[in-house]
């Protein structure tokens, strides 16, 4: 019994250092404290447990992740539709994070890029010119 009182406490020791590491990293990150409530928080924890000791966070590159592949040849006949579908994936994952589309040379798909009258910033992925990045807003 007693070695599971020294267990019990090494172990609340042992949580609130990663609870204050956790917490000042948020700080730092100027992550919102109510992200914790995220069940892909939870998640995460339960994740990093299943590994055990040793684990190594994720790099800067190991970060990106692909979300979703979609067939739209038969549904996107228009550049207004084809932005509402870009729209919505915007929406989803939010403007501050960054979305690559990879397209042929569609004119729906150029016309989506000009629909977009929100502001985000878009590329037309030619190398060989100062504009990779319009913010079509501002024109």
């Amino acid at each position: 019994m007693n070695q599971t009182i020294i267990n019990d406490a090494y172990k609340k020791e042992v949580r609130e250092r990663a609870c204050m590491l956790i917490t000042r990293w948020m700080y730092e990150a100027a992550i919102p404290f109510n992200a914790i409530t995220y069940p892909s928080f939870q998640s995460m924890i339960k994740a990093i447990d299943q590994y055990g000791v040793g684990m190594k966070g994720p790099t800067f590159h190991e970060g990106t992740m692909f979300m979703q592949s979609i067939d739209a040849s038969s549904m996107i006949k228009t550049g207004e539709k084809m932005f509402e579908l870009l729209d919505k994936w915007v929406e989803q994952v939010s403007e501050e994070n960054v979305i690559q589309v990879i397209t042929d040379n569609h004119s729906s798909y150029v016309m989506a890029d000009q629909e977009d009258g929100k502001g985000y910033k878009c590329g037309d992925g030619n190398d060989d010119d100062d504009d990779d990045f319009v913010d079509l807003e501002e024109e």
